[in-house]
């Protein structure tokens, strides 16, 4: 009888042949060998197709599955749904993996005992600036012992790193977690991650980078100043389970404070004029927000005193914004 994989890890492909060989290359070198790889070609219109067809020829631990185009939600759905593995990652198709980084989560994660996530840091690749470097965002106050967001909500203000983890997959069958399926890659990992924290009471956090996050991808979703309201979207699917699991007022202030966090975070990467749209539709939300609960610690000043302006003046600041769309590309 064949012994059933440790991890299944579920790579959503689509149009990134520059990039696919060193990402399947490196979870090919993992030292932890009794892995599934779940290659999902959604619809690519490159090489990426015969790419992973001729990798599932020359090693049997490979899955592929060609689907028409239906973003990334459903694609890491597809693999979900495939997957045999006691444990669950999910790799983007232009990243890599330290050889190592599949056998350290496992280990931490039976070391504890059976925990529903294990955690690690990342490095921040981009070529362009020459940099390589690890980023430390796990405090070492919440590291190697078990966490409970719901008891931290430190835990929640983690960067929306889905693919630094590995879940356990009957946590995520027993309480029904899916990724939130919208046209495109459209940021959902930022309701998946907020709803797996809210469902565990057992998660590791290891302070060790051990995935390389590309910043250099010009076809990446970050990039695409088209998806202006995606995100408002993420934030219906968050809110939407609030209500179905009465969290809504365990966790208001901290999702209010994430809301804030990328609302923020989405005008920065939209020219001014996209950033305008977004603001005339979002400032009532930004108001609601500033009247209700907020956790501002972890809040930058910047973030800060625009949530208190557009909470307090949002008239005058949508006709400071309009002023500076038609002409400055500087932002408040």
């Amino acid at each position: 009888m064949k012994e059933a994989p440790l991890i299944s890890v579920i790579v959503p492909v689509y149009n990134t042949e520059k990039y696919l060989h060193q990402c399947v290359d490196s979870i090919l070198a993992q030292t932890l060998q009794n892995i599934e790889i779940i290659l999902i070609d959604d619809g690519s219109t490159d090489k990426c197709s015969q790419i992973i067809d001729e990798y599932a020829k020359k090693d049997k631990r490979i899955v592929v599955v060609h689907q028409p185009n239906g973003g990334y939600g459903r694609a890491v759905n597809h693999g979900i749904a495939l997957a045999k593995g006691e444990y669950i990652g999910v790799v983007e198709s232009d990243d890599w993996l330290e050889p190592t980084m599949y056998e350290l989560l496992y280990k931490n994660a039976k070391y504890f005992g059976d925990i529903d996530i294990v955690r690690c840091d990342y490095f921040k690749y981009c070529p362009s600036i020459k940099i390589d470097q690890p980023v430390q965002h796990i405090s070492t106050d919440i590291t190697n012992r078990i966490v409970c967001p719901l008891e931290d909500h430190n835990i929640y203000k983690l960067d929306f790193a889905i693919w630094a983890n590995i879940y356990r997959r009957n946590f995520l069958k027993q309480n029904q977690i899916y990724m939130h399926e919208t046209a495109g890659s459209s940021f959902q990992d930022v309701s998946f991650q907020f709803i797996v924290f809210s469902r565990t009471k057992k998660m590791v956090c290891v302070d060790i980078p051990l995935i390389h996050y590309r910043m250099d991808n010009s076809k990446s979703s970050v990039k695409d100043s088209s998806k202006i309201f995606c995100i408002c979207e993420e934030f219906k699917c968050i809110e939407s389970f609030l209500r179905k699991t009465n969290l809504e007022t365990k966790l208001m202030g901290i999702k209010n404070h994430l809301k804030i966090r990328c609302y923020w975070w989405n005008v920065k990467r939209l020219s001014h004029r996209l950033s305008l749209q977004f603001l005339q539709k979002i400032y009532p939300e930004i108001k609601k927000m500033y009247q209700q609960q907020i956790e501002w610690r972890g809040l930058s000043l910047k973030e800060r005193f625009r949530t208190f302006l557009w909470g307090h003046y949002p008239k005058i600041m949508l006709l400071v914004w309009r002023i500076r769309s038609s002409g400055s590309q500087c932002g408040l």
